[in-house]
C-alpha cells in the first residue's frame, strides 16, 4: 500500500462502502465482473434522484426486465408506468430505444468505448463514463454531484460551481487510478454521500483529511462555493379529472417530447405552456377547493383542479386513454398527476355528482 490518495480512498471503501443492489462485492480480491446492463439502469435512475428512492424502483424494474433483451421487447406504456414517480421522464423514454440499439447493433452486449456509448439514445457523457469505469474498469473519471463536492474541498477550489466543472474534471482525471477505477468511482460517490456531506462533513472519519485543503483552512462548510440561484418562477394552470358515462377516466397521452413526455396524465392548460400537445381546451365541471403545488427543475406550479364527467364520443378523435375506474391505479402516473387525482378523489364524489357536473370541449 502506498500513500497515494486513491489507495487511501480504496482502502476506506473496502471497509465502509455502501452495499447497493447494483454493485458487486467490494474489494480488490473480487473476481466477479459487473453487469453493464445493471450499471446502466442504475445510473440512468440515479440521475437527479437519491439512492433510497432509486433502490425500490431498481429492484422492481430488474424483476420485470432482467436483461437488455427483455427491455428491448418491453411495452412503452408499461416501462413508463414502472418509472412513474421517478421524474425526468426523458430518461425512461430513451430506455427501450437504447436497449433495441444494443441488441441490434451490438449483439446484446454493451460497448465499452466512449464514442459507441455516446451514440446510444439517452446516454450522455456522465453515464458513458460511469459504464466505462464501473462495468469495464477503464481508467475514466466519473464526476457526479458528490464527486464535485469532494474534489472541490480536497483541492480547496474557490471557483464557484458550475463554473468550476472543467477544473474539477481535470482534477478527477489526475486522481483516477489505472486499477480498480470502478471501485474508485463508487468510493468517491460514497465518500461524498456518507462523510463529505453537503452540510457538516465528518472530517475526522475522512481518509483524505490529511491533505484536504478545505479541512486545513477550516473551509469545509463553505466549499464548494456556488453561484447564486435564480428564483424559480411559478406557473398557474388548471387540470381536469374526467370520468366518462361508462365509468372510465379520460387521460391525455402526452407527446413524446416536452414536459412529462410520453406519460399519461390529466388534460390541463397553462402550467406546461402548451407542451401537452393539441388537446382542446375544456370547460365545465366542479372547481375544487385549494390548489396543487409541485416543483419542477426550472419552475413551480400552482394548479386549480376541476372534476366531472365527459361523453366519450366527444373525444373519440383524440389520443386519449380510457382507464376503467375499478382498475385505475394512480401510482402509475407521474407525481404531479397523482397529486391531482388524490385532490380530486378527496373533494369530489364521482358516483353522486357525475350527471350534474359535465365537462365539455370548447
Amino acid at each position: 500500500m502506498t500513500n497515494r490518495p486513491s489507495d487511501k480512498l480504496l482502502a476506506w471503501y473496502d471497509h465502509n462502502g455502501r452495499t447497493l443492489p447494483w454493485r458487486m462485492k467490494k474489494g480488490s480480491d473480487c473476481t466477479s465482473k459487473p453487469d453493464p446492463y445493471r450499471i446502466w439502469i442504475s445510473e440512468i435512475m440515479l440521475q437527479q434522484t437519491t439512492v433510497p428512492v432509486v433502490t425500490k424502483y431498481y429492484e422492481k424494474f430488474l424483476d420485470l426486465w432482467p436483461t437488455v433483451e427483455d427491455l428491448a421487447n418491453a411495452i412503452h406504456d408499461e416501462v413508463m408506468a414502472c418509472w412513474a414517480g421517478l421524474g425526468y421522464y426523458t430518461r425512461a423514454r430513451n430506455l427501450i430505444p437504447c436497449a433495441k440499439r444494443i441488441v441490434m447493433d451490438h449483439d446484446g452486449k454493451f460497448p465499452s468505448t466512449s464514442g459507441e456509448l455516446l451514440d446510444l439514445p439517452g446516454i450522455g457523457t456522465y453515464t458513458a463514463s460511469a459504464i466505462q469505469a464501473i462495468a469495464f474498469d477503464l481508467s475514466v473519471p466519473v464526476v457526479d454531484g458528490n464527486a464535485e463536492r469532494v474534489y472541490s474541498r480536497v483541492t480547496g477550489l474557490t471557483t464557484p460551481l458550475p463554473r468550476s466543472k472543467p477544473e474539477i474534471k481535470r482534477i478527477a482525471e489526475q486522481m483516477t487510478p489505472l486499477g480498480r477505477s470502478g471501485d474508485y468511482a463508487q468510493a468517491i460517490m460514497d465518500l461524498g454521500s456518507t462523510v463529505c456531506k453537503p452540510k457538516m462533513p465528518n472530517c475526522p472519519h475522512c481518509p483524505w483529511n490529511g491533505f484536504c485543503q478545505s479541512h486545513r483552512l477550516g473551509l469545509q462548510n463553505e466549499i464548494p462555493y456556488r453561484q447564486p440561484k435564480i428564483p424559480k418562477p411559478t406557473r398557474s394552470g388548471i387540470m381536469y379529472v374526467c370520468l366518462s358515462e361508462n365509468n372510465h377516466f379520460m387521460l391525455e397521452r402526452r407527446p413524446q417530447s416536452g414536459l412529462l413526455g410520453g406519460t399519461l396524465g390529466w388534460p390541463g392548460f397553462g402550467w406546461d405552456k402548451g407542451s401537452g400537445g393539441k388537446f382542446p381546451e375544456l370547460t365545465g365541471g366542479l372547481e375544487l377547493p385549494g390548489e396543487i403545488s409541485h416543483v419542477f427543475t426550472h419552475f413551480k406550479t400552482s394548479i386549480a383542479v376541476r372534476a366531472g364527467v365527459v361523453e366519450s364520443s366527444e373525444f373519440s378523435s383524440l389520443d386519449v386513454a380510457w382507464v376503467d375506474q375499478e382498475g385505475f391505479d394512480a401510482s402509475k402516473l407521474p407525481t404531479l398527476m397523482r397529486k391531482v387525482f388524490t385532490h380530486a378523489a378527496q373533494n369530489f364524489d364521482f358516483e353522486k355528482q357525475e350527471k350534474s357536473m359535465k365537462i365539455t370541449r370548447y
